[in-house]
């Protein structure tokens, strides 16, 4: 844990903050926030009155983190440009293990790792990855726009007892594309296919790289 947290140390001062004239302190404290925050939307709103920057700045320090990769920021998936920038992006963090070492977190926090991992994976395998979200609540993790212009839905809920909502963003998705979308929800230990959707056990799917073609 000590090393991770110099890691970190490490690619702030030393790839951040000597190459860019920002408030030290801030910087720390949004890049730990941000860390804490993983998997969610990021509400500039709230970040502001935590942080006490603008959103100008709040901006500028994510796109240097981003820049440094230790973020990955996803977009929302919407047929309307507007729309897509209009909503706010997610964030991920590189590395699970430098997350735990710097996150203000009192639990383990197993779907938000697991879904973590599962980005960035998707970022190794070079995917266009967003995230969807409907008017009644269901929200599908990553929607991926594959070479071929078809579409990969994934839900990550690392569990075995799966609740309705996982499936149901999934189908309300693909009722939303004019053509099929591959569907595949991400489980502990679960293997099973069942109403046109892929259950994959996290592990498998990370040992696999021909699951998600």
């Amino acid at each position: 844990m000590k090393i991770l947290k110099q890691y970190f140390e490490d690619i702030l001062f030393k790839d951040i903050l000597t190459r860019h004239n920002i408030n030290i302190q801030k910087a720390l404290g949004l890049a730990k926030l941000f860390m804490t925050e993983i998997t969610k939307p990021i509400s500039l709103r709230k970040t502001r009155e935590t942080i006490g920057l603008s959103y100008d700045t709040i901006n500028e320090y994510l796109s240097h983190f981003i820049d440094a990769y230790l973020f990955f920021k996803m977009d929302y998936f919407s047929y309307s440009f507007r729309e897509q920038k209009h909503l706010p992006s997610k964030i991920y963090c590189i590395d699970n293990g430098l997350r735990n070492a710097v996150a203000f977190s009192f639990s383990k926090d197993e779907g938000k790792l697991a879904e973590n991992l599962v980005m960035t994976e998707l970022k190794r395998r070079n995917k266009d990855c967003y995230y969807w979200k409907n008017e009644k609540g269901h929200e599908v993790d990553f929607v991926i726009k594959e070479i071929d212009n078809s579409f990969t839905a994934i839900n990550v809920t690392y569990a075995d007892d799966i609740a309705e909502r996982e499936t149901r963003a999934l189908k309300s998705f693909n009722e939303i594309i004019d053509k099929p979308v591959k569907m595949i929800l991400i489980t502990k230990d679960l293997e099973v296919e069942k109403d046109n959707i892929q259950f994959i056990p996290l592990w498998k799917y990370l040992l696999q790289s021909t699951v998600i073609k």
